[in-house]
């Protein structure tokens, strides 16, 4: 028989996708700076320094690493929706701001 179907990502993919498109547009931006990520681990490109912005979220309760032009997010894997959602809402407001 053939191998079993992979399983389906885990939530945080489509809301981290989703998140990081949202954050982009409420800058005005659109679709500019790429996104990746796998599972649990996912970065954005800002497209400048991203010290600042990590400081910024850090300030406001969300942890974050910044690497050159970018901010990663390793969240735990017990996390609710409602603290995904805090994680994007942070990072638009950080991201309007700069």
């Amino acid at each position: 028989p053939p191998p079993p179907p992979p399983p389906p990502p885990p939530p945080f993919f489509f809301q981290a996708y989703d998140g990081f498109r949202e954050a982009q547009e409420s800058r005005g931006l659109g679709d500019v700076y790429k996104r990746q990520g796998i599972g649990g681990i996912w970065a954005c490109e800002i497209g400048e320094d991203a010290i600042p912005a990590r400081d910024a979220m850090i300030r406001n309760g969300v942890v974050c690493r910044g690497i050159g032009e970018a901010l990663a997010f390793c969240p735990p894997l017990i996390i609710t929706d409602d603290e995904i959602g805090r994680i994007f809402d942070t990072l638009s407001d950080v991201l309007r701001a700069s």
